[in-house]
């Protein structure tokens, strides 16, 4: 049943961002949840729920301002609930399509590496780190 309620914490976020929710995206994370992006060997990564929201406004408006719609698809999702109580690992690919004007395209290909944590609103991301599979992502 936990891996059901997880993997639908990854549904939700890809859904949420790409609504261009960006509270909903946030309120996927715990209060003080990091994302980390890696790109090219180069990493990035903000904290809290105020850093988060500024990081993943201002990628998504970006995104709004060039006429895309991104769509996240997310699969082979993996969940490792460990035995010694440690937050479960979760891993899963993640392929980012574009649509715009001109048509869809596959944006980029990448890993989401998260630790996860049960909180009484449900599942949330302690730490989410993608992992682009090119570097210009």
């Amino acid at each position: 049943m936990a891996s059901a309620a997880i993997a639908e914490l990854l549904h939700r976020y890809a859904w949420t961002y790409d609504a261009g929710d960006v509270a909903g995206a946030v309120a996927c994370f715990v209060e003080e949840g990091t994302l980390t992006t890696v790109v090219a060997g180069e990493e990035a990564a903000v904290r809290g729920q105020a850093e988060l929201e500024a990081f993943l406004g201002a990628a998504r408006g970006a995104r709004a301002e060039r006429g895309e719609q991104p769509r996240h698809l997310v699969t082979n999702v993996v969940v490792s609930l460990e035995d010694d109580g440690a937050a479960p690992r979760v891993e899963a690919y993640m392929t980012l399509i574009l649509t715009g004007a001109d048509g869809a395209r596959v944006e980029c290909t990448g890993v989401y590496e998260d630790r996860v944590v049960e909180t009484p609103d449900g599942w949330r991301f302690r730490s989410r780190h993608l992992r682009f599979d090119r570097a210009g992502a």
